[in-house]
Parts: C-alpha cells; sequence; structure tokens
C-alpha cells in the first residue's frame, strides 16, 4: 500500500541464454528507481551466486514504480509495480 512507510525487497538475477541462473556470478549490478519510491539501499550492488539485492521504499501516494537493474556487460532488466 501507498502508505510511506511499505518496503519492498527488488531482485535482479544472472541468467545465462538459456535462463539459469549463473550461481558463479559476481557482477556489479546498478539499481535505479523512478515514480513513486525511493531506494533504499546503495545505487550499485555486487551480486553474490548471481543475486542481487535492493530495498525500496513505497512513497505515501499511489502510482507507478519502475526499478531498473544494470551491469556493464549484462542485458538491462527492469519491472513496474504499481501501489494503491
Amino acid at each position: 500500500p501507498a502508505n510511506g512507510s511499505e518496503t519492498l525487497f527488488v531482485y535482479a538475477s544472472i541468467r545465462d541464454n538459456n535462463g539459469t541462473l549463473v550461481t558463479n556470478a559476481s557482477n556489479e549490478i546498478t539499481f535505479s528507481v523512478t515514480g513513486k519510491a525511493t531506494l533504499l539501499t546503495p545505487i550499485t550492488i555486487k551480486a553474490e551466486a548471481g543475486m542481487a539485492a535492493a530495498i525500496i521504499q513505497v512513497s505515501d501516494q499511489p502510482g507507478l514504480i519502475t526499478v531498473q537493474a544494470s551491469s556493464a556487460e549484462l542485458t538491462t532488466g527492469s519491472n513496474a509495480i504499481t501501489t494503491e
């Protein structure tokens, strides 16, 4: 809910061309957030076992939140969340 105190974990996974998690990947992942939320963790996080996690805090206004994860050697991914 858009109550200003809700936090969410968001995850980026590093996968090969077959969609399999690359468990030995440790790339630096840069997260960005647009919309009605704030990134609470550092912008850049080193992946562990092919996964990187960030925390966002939802604002007190409903709306669309887009989270993007990128790395120099990887395809950028994003996902959108709508709060009410």
